[in-house]
């Protein structure tokens, strides 16, 4: 797999580009501008507003304890030592800074070492496809287009790394979007196609290629189902309050119903007002 990350995408990036907010509901154009390689074609500010958001949210006490290596220059001069928190709540919504955040925040993750990075992503054939977002000639976009899934692929195609991280893509089979590149990826043989696919497989495929497989069970191991139930607790709080844990009885009943599959295990403790 190529190093360099232009080589990587020479296919999809034109010297001159059209920038493009492909989430708002009126393609409305936003400037002309020279493109840099490592840049992705089309910003989403609202989406990565979004993203944003969420990870403030959830991860608060870790963001504010880690601090920026280098300063950065947005609605504000954020000096060396920032907190991350400070960072990442610099826009709102309709912010177009929130990509440049949003870049800047996996930076700074990929270069600290003290708390390991999760990066995990359900129904990833959407990576690696055709959008439904056009260009201003009305041109379906590649999700290489676009600047969340550039990043995102970024970080999947081992472009950028965590120096204390782990990046996990599952595909969904419930969702009917197909990726030639990574269906051909699993598969370990070429993807049966009629007409030529084009060279966006070719870059989806590069990237592709250093992604290793994990094996998984059709059915949960004992453990495995005792780590979704202290996971669901953990995102209702019941830890916090002091409640304690489902009995063996509820638990083995609940495994013998879903017939430890992970989804119907999953749901049935969703329902359920123990946790």
């Amino acid at each position: 797999m190529p190093d360099d990350q232009e080589s990587i995408y020479r296919y999809a990036t034109p010297q001159f580009c059209t920038r493009y907010s492909c989430s708002h509901p009126r393609r409305q154009l936003l400037h002309t501008s020279r493109l840099l390689p490592q840049r992705a074609l089309f910003d989403q500010p609202q989406f990565a507003a979004q993203f944003l958001q969420r990870i403030a949210h959830t991860n608060k006490t870790l963001l504010s304890s880690l601090k920026t290596t280098q300063p950065y220059e947005f609605t504000a001069d954020l000096p060396i030592g920032t907190s991350l928190y400070s960072l990442i709540t610099q826009s709102s919504p309709q912010d177009r800074i929130a990509p440049l955040l949003l870049e800047a925040l996996f930076f700074e993750l990929s270069r600290q070492t003290s708390h390991p990075v999760l990066l995990a992503i359900d129904q990833a054939q959407g990576l690696f496809n055709t959008t439904q977002c056009v260009d201003p000639t009305y041109r379906k976009l590649e999700a290489h287009d676009l600047s969340l899934p550039r990043l995102l692929l970024d970080y999947v195609g081992g472009v950028k790394n965590f120096s204390n991280g782990l990046v996990l893509i599952s595909p969904s089979h419930q969702s009917t979007t197909t990726s030639p590149a990574l269906e051909e990826h699993l598969s370990s043989s070429p993807y049966p196609s009629y007409t030529p696919l084009g060279p966006s497989h070719h870059i989806y495929s590069s990237l592709l290629s250093s992604v290793r497989q994990l094996p998984v069970p059709a059915r949960l191991e004992n453990r495995e189902a005792l780590g979704i139930v202290d996971l669901l607790m953990g995102f209702r709080a019941v830890r916090e309050v002091g409640q304690e844990g489902v009995d063996n009885g509820s638990f083995m009943k609940a495994l013998m119903e879903s017939d430890a599959r992970v989804r119907e295990f999953r749901k049935g403790w969703e329902r359920n007002q123990a946790i």
